[in-house]
């Protein structure tokens, strides 16, 4: 069997991915947030550049691995990765447990699920502060790599304004979706195995999937009332810390149709199958 995605075939026998950028035919449509350790032009690697934290005269971050150790401004390149959307909201570890695998091919980024190990996407004063599209055009689609250590206990994997935004983990019940009190359960995420998860909200509810199948939805609409900043892997530093692997993560501020999340599915494959 053979399926041509983005005239690249995927076959039974595998697949080499391109070597610079891992996925390259991924659904770009109102994509407002895409990390992934994997992908060179998001992680460069461990070097002895440091990126810059600070703002220029016009708001915008001035990203990049140019800067220097001796401004306190800036942090070691092997501790961000930046944001491929083009928004340029670059999530950046909160604590060195955090660590980062290189691999072009199967690169991620390993959660230990201890205190404040967690990356963070915290440019409050940045005007387009992308992730937050979602709350402004009512409809989100949320996407993840997940390879899970553990359930033992909750582990977020996004969360944008806590209780009154939204926010996404896998916990022993299966996948949690919810938004400002709306929440649904459902759709088991297996340990030790590599698994996309998907989120989706809009005006006909909330839903779910464990690659390509449903978990669990609902009919009441997405609509988090609080624009905050965004975390990956955490609640907060001391709670609901993800355990595990993520290679990739992606936000819409759409719902991405099924064939849309089909192509996003495939091409994950072709780094963990």
């Amino acid at each position: 069997m053979s399926i041509n995605i983005g005239g690249n075939i995927l076959s039974s026998s595998g697949y080499t991915p391109n070597s610079e950028i891992v996925s390259p035919n991924i659904v770009t449509d109102g994509l407002v947030g895409w990390w992934d350790a994997g992908n060179r032009y998001s992680y460069a690697g461990t070097n002895t550049d440091y990126y810059d934290c600070y703002y220029g005269d016009n708001g915008e971050p001035n990203r990049g691995c140019k800067y220097y150790a001796s401004d306190p401004g800036c942090y070691p390149c092997d501790g961000v990765l930046l944001d491929m959307s083009g928004y340029g909201n670059d999530a950046r570890r909160a604590d060195s447990g955090v660590t980062f695998n290189y691999s072009n091919i199967g690169g991620y980024v390993d959660f230990p699920g201890t205190t404040n190990q967690y990356l963070t996407c915290n440019r409050l004063n940045y005007l387009e502060h992308s992730y937050n599209r979602p709350s402004d055009t009512g409809e989100i689609t949320i996407q993840a790599w997940v390879n899970p250590d553990s359930v033992s206990a909750n582990g977020n994997i996004v969360n944008c304004g806590f209780n009154t935004g939204y926010r996404c983990r896998i916990q022993t019940s299966g996948l949690w979706f919810y938004v400002s009190g709306n929440q649904i359960t459902g759709g088991s995420v297996p340990l030790n195995e590599w698994s996309l998860v998907t989120f989706t909200g809009d005006a006909n509810g909330l839903a779910q999937y464990v690659n390509m199948t449903l978990g669990a939805s609902n009919g009441t609409a997405f609509n988090p009332t609080v624009k905050s900043y965004l975390l990956i892997g955490a609640y907060n530093g001391s709670s609901e810390r993800f355990n595990g692997q993520m290679a990739s993560v992606m936000i819409y501020d759409r719902v991405l149709s099924y064939e849309e999340r089909l192509q996003n599915y495939y091409i994950g494959l072709r780094r963990f199958s």
